[in-house]
């Protein structure tokens, strides 16, 4: 049971979002009637954790770095993400110090590669 990313297993994250981007044009004619041009349709997972450790949040800012297209997977009981291409970005990172340790609340998004 695993969220892998890159081929690195993530921590399980605390919350899991899957929403379909449509890559479409709004047409126009002549005559007034109007339509949209669906060209695509995408995948993107929003993936959030509470309270990361500065080797975990490494970890996947080392990914966001490489700037190019990664695999995701999910492999969990209920729930199963085949091998996708990914772009990933930061949503938030939010700091917390606790003690000296510094903490991170982090979201990234995972937009799929058409």
């Amino acid at each position: 049971m695993s969220y892998v990313l890159n081929g690195v297993t993530l921590p399980t994250p605390k919350l899991f979002k899957r929403k379909q981007l449509l890559i479409s044009r709004d047409v126009g004619t002549i005559s007034g009637k109007g339509g949209r041009d669906i060209t695509a349709r995408k995948e993107s997972f929003i993936l959030g954790w509470d309270d990361l450790n500065n080797t975990e949040l490494t970890t996947i800012l080392d990914i966001v770095d490489l700037n190019a297209a990664v695999s995701f997977l999910v492999n969990e009981t209920n729930l199963t993400v085949n091998s996708t291409e990914v772009i990933v970005n930061i949503r938030d990172i939010k700091y917390d110090s606790l003690g000296g340790d510094y903490l991170c609340d982090t979201q990234i998004e995972l937009i799929e590669v058409a």
